[in-house]
């Protein structure tokens, strides 16, 4: 797929790797009101995780309100995911985010998530399925089963029992990825309102992938990496805050410019009707002086009288 790009003469300009659930550990992770976050997240970390040195974890809060609250941590063996990046760096494909494809299920039904109770979904691709529970549009819970299971009534039985152990009682369950004779077994074994998906030629999970930036993510990229991209964002605000800067005292410029040369053609102008009006301007001034002397004149001659 790399080669048929590049013989395409496409590159990409950002690269999403999408880890399958199976192969990353998922933990709940709850953090304490109170006190300071990072401590509290470094207590709750080297709880769950005691290896957590060696791990690329990721964390994503179930209420986005709250994000110091319950959610959810993702982590997988720093080890593994080095040799994944470096298979790829070989293949010249940089890598800018890396996520769970059970995140990606969730992002692309988020718009069948009405808020009425928890959604379960069901993936199935050619090498697994996977189900994800969906509550107020958050992933709380979610799993991946092989092919190779015993069965679809062994893998449904599973989840239901592990949607009853996180006391979850589905309000919909949707359907991905599956024949009309395995929605017919689905039907069968859920009690909850069922609603299929049609067959698509690209995974739900990869089409899901494409809204990454469009909702909160627990970051599978390692510390370092995270560290240089916590960077390169700063450095771009940084520089975009200047540039916006340097865009506003441009405009102020040419605007005080405009008004200025604006202000100096009216004062041309006004001078120019003014240089019109001169002559007018001391004809009038005459008139004005023999009137005033004819009034004297007439004064005089009403004191002689007088007189």
């Amino acid at each position: 797929r790399v080669q048929s790009l590049e013989l395409e003469g496409i590159t990409p300009a950002e690269t999403v790797l999408v880890m399958g659930r199976s192969g990353v550990i998922q933990k709940e992770m709850s953090l304490s009101g109170s006190g300071n976050i990072k401590e509290n997240f470094e207590a709750a970390l080297a709880e769950l995780l005691p290896s957590h040195k060696e791990m690329s974890y990721g964390r994503v809060a179930w209420n986005r309100e709250d994000p110091e609250g319950k959610g959810l941590l993702y982590a997988i063996p720093e080890k593994k995911l080095r040799e994944i990046l470096d298979s790829l760096s070989r293949l010249g494909i940089s890598v800018d985010e890396i996520v769970t494809e059970d995140q990606c299920l969730s992002w692309f039904f988020q718009n069948k998530s009405d808020g009425r109770g928890p959604v379960l979904v069901v993936d199935q691709t050619a090498e697994r399925i996977l189900f994800v529970v969906l509550k107020e549009k958050n992933v709380v819970f979610s799993g991946a089963y092989s092919k190779d299971h015993e069965g679809y009534g062994n893998i449904f039985s599973e989840i239901s029992f592990s949607l009853l152990q996180m006391d979850l009682k589905p309000a919909k369950i949707i359907l991905s990825g599956m024949s009309v004779e395995e929605k017919e077994k689905a039907a069968s074994f859920f009690k909850a309102p069922l609603e299929a998906e049609e067959l698509s030629p690209f995974p739900a999970a990869a089409l899901g992938a494409r809204q990454w930036k469009e909702f909160p993510i627990a970051s599978l990229l390692p510390k370092e990496q995270k560290l240089l991209k916590w960077a390169r964002t700063q450095k771009n605000r940084f520089q975009n805050f200047i540039l916006a800067l340097i865009f506003v005292t441009a405009a102020l410029f040419v605007l005080s410019t405009s008004h200025l040369l604006l202000l100096n053609h009216k004062n041309t102008t006004l001078e120019k009707e003014a240089q019109k009006l001169r002559p007018e301007v001391t004809r009038l001034r005459q008139i004005a002086s023999s009137l005033n002397k004819i009034h004297q004149a007439e004064d005089s001659k009403i004191k002689t009288f007088q007189l």
